[in-house]
């Protein structure tokens, strides 16, 4: 075999494998940003029931079942965050980023909670593995960490010797 013809099969070989390898890593890339997509919505959408849940009851959710029962949460809520308290949506749109709320039960199953030890703690929710926009786990744990704040003096909230 001349080296004109090995320099064809080689640059032949070379450019399919680069775009086998570049349609290949769009795809993978393209599944990972619809999985990020649900996730997003599906742990915004638990993080905003439990936020309607603690502004309608006074308490923090304390099981699955608190969240279910009172489901995706009413479109706004009427506790504003004070100067000092932090940040939280006002309302659902603003919480799930103008997407319709994501199944409450499918959701639970995929974005693990871990409950607080007493109703005045604020569940904290995690995703199992899967990925979600950037930042969205630290911004909405910090609205439930903000809203269960609210309003408590420092010397409150320190331990005392």
């Amino acid at each position: 075999m001349s080296s004109k013809v090995f320099l064809r099969l080689f640059i032949i070989f070379f450019v399919g494998s680069a775009i086998f390898v570049s349609i290949w890593g769009w795809t993978v890339v393209q599944r990972v940003r619809v999985t990020a997509e649900r996730t997003d919505t599906q742990i915004r959408t638990l993080a905003w029931a439990s936020l309607s849940y603690a502004a309608t009851h006074g308490v923090f959710p304390m099981s699955q079942a608190d969240i279910e029962a009172f489901g995706p949460g009413p479109e706004s809520i009427a506790i504003a965050p004070g100067k000092e308290d932090g940040w939280w949506p006002m309302t659902r749109a603003e919480a799930l980023r103008q997407q319709p709320p994501a199944d409450i039960p499918l959701s639970m199953k995929t974005i693990l909670i871990a409950f607080g030890t007493g109703p005045e703690m604020p569940p904290y929710f995690k995703p199992d593995g899967l990925p979600t926009k950037i930042g969205t786990n630290d911004e909405i744990n910090r609205w439930l960490e903000s809203f269960g704040k609210r309003g408590k003096p420092a010397a409150e909230s320190a331990v005392s010797p």
